[in-house]
């Protein structure tokens, strides 16, 4: 599959992959495969399904991870605690 690409544009590569292959280049290991592009329409229908879970990336999701991390402030809420705790040990050492 080859990307038609216009400098300064960025394109989200959705496709169908075929025939899979592992390789090894410059001691690291990376795939290989034949693909077809998928449509933004069929995109669309495949993230926006009765199941799908809403992202967390709103900026109120965020404000609170950020001031715990930074300033040591946690919500009032008990769950609310558990939820950001959980959330921000993955950026904690």
């Amino acid at each position: 599959m080859k990307l038609e690409c216009v400098p300064g544009e960025v394109k989200a590569l959705e496709c169908q992959w075929s025939s899979l292959t592992l390789l090894l280049y410059n001691f690291q290991q990376m795939y290989a495969s034949e693909g077809k592009e998928i449509g933004i329409d069929e995109v669309s229908e495949k993230l926006t399904h009765q199941h799908h879970i809403q992202d967390n990336d709103d900026k109120e999701y965020w404000d609170e991870i950020l001031a715990y991390l930074h300033l040591g402030q946690l919500p009032d809420s008990q769950l609310e605690v558990l939820k950001v705790r959980k959330h921000a040990n993955i950026f904690s050492s």
